[in-house]
């Protein structure tokens, strides 16, 4: 028994798309990742069904979901492993990180505000 707790593959997915949204302060391209998945994989698929992964109402295909992180500008093939002792911790960083940006950027915001 791992003594890391398993964290299913669309939350991992989903801190992604998070991420990504916050860097380009856009909504998430649900059609401009399935277009690339599509491109990158040959197996079609809809913005809908992009959705679906990230919120975990559907399990992608291996190859999709790396696409889906290439496409989200992720190349860190450790992240979608099977392994929860490969992902773990570069999961709880990438959170922990995250957080600590969120904090600042509101603290900044406040300072600049007052």
């Amino acid at each position: 028994m791992s003594k890391y707790r398993e964290i299913p593959l669309f939350q991992r997915l989903d801190l992604l798309f998070v991420l990504w949204c916050k860097s380009a302060d856009s909504p998430a391209p649900y059609e401009d990742i399935a277009a690339e998945v599509s491109r990158r994989t040959g197996m079609a698929l809809t913005a809908d069904e992009v959705e679906d992964i990230r919120i975990g109402h559907r399990l992608p295909d291996p190859a999709v979901a790396i696409a889906i992180a290439e496409a989200l500008g992720w190349d860190e093939p450790v992240y979608l492993s099977d392994e929860p002792a490969q992902y773990v911790e570069y999961f709880n960083n990438l959170e922990t990180l995250l957080v600590q940006r969120d904090t600042k950027t509101v603290l900044v915001s406040r300072v600049r505000n007052s």
